[in-house]
């Protein structure tokens, strides 16, 4: 039960200028760089997707696009139109850079 002395306390620790520092979890470096590696990975591949369905909307015959992709990106030594299999950040900006300039030929 609060008595009139915690209301006391209250007001001197109120007037200190005292504030409350939560405790600070440690985090992994590591793993807080990798994590945000994926959600720019996820986000790229996002990127890619809509410029992709932007530019088949636009009239960019859809084997044109997946020929960008492919002279872009590899699977197992083979090109590859299927994007959402890009496991790295440089590959998905070259494959995005390469349909930008799809869009600007256009």
């Amino acid at each position: 039960m609060l008595t009139e002395l915690h209301g006391k306390k209250l007001i001197q620790w109120a007037n200190s200028g005292e504030g409350y520092t939560p405790p600070m979890r440690k985090i992994n470096a590591e793993k807080a760089e990798e994590e945000t590696a994926k959600d720019d990975l996820a986000g790229a591949i996002k990127a890619i997707d809509n410029l992709a369905t932007q530019l088949a909307s636009n009239g960019i015959d859809k084997k044109v696009i997946g020929d960008t992709i492919k002279a872009n990106f590899e699977v197992k030594g083979k090109p590859s139109a299927n994007y959402n299999a890009i496991k790295d950040i440089d590959t998905a900006t070259k494959v995005y850079k390469a349909l930008k300039d799809l869009e600007v030929k256009q």
